[in-house]
């Protein structure tokens, strides 16, 4: 899924998820493609359970986790 000469680069992944309409999410979710330049960007309408497969592969069962999350109304700021 990632491209092999970034294996081991520093990164964060960004999933922003809205239930509703197509049209709106796309909207809604916008301001998160202009956050950086991704290194994958797999933004498009998915059900629910493909979004959780796609972290299969890089989580793997059995090891343990950190899991953070934030529910913001906007993105402001210098992003640096």
């Amino acid at each position: 899924m990632f491209p092999e000469e970034r294996h081991g680069d520093p990164a964060f992944v960004v999933i922003g998820v809205y239930t509703g309409p197509v049209e709106a999410g796309k909207e809604v979710l916008a301001p998160l493609q202009e956050l950086d330049d991704p290194i994958v960007d797999l933004s498009e309408p998915m059900s629910f359970i493909t979004l959780h497969e796609l972290q299969d592969d890089i989580f793997p069962t059995g090891r343990e986790y950190d899991w953070w999350a934030l529910f913001a109304d906007e993105l402001t700021g210098n992003r640096r």
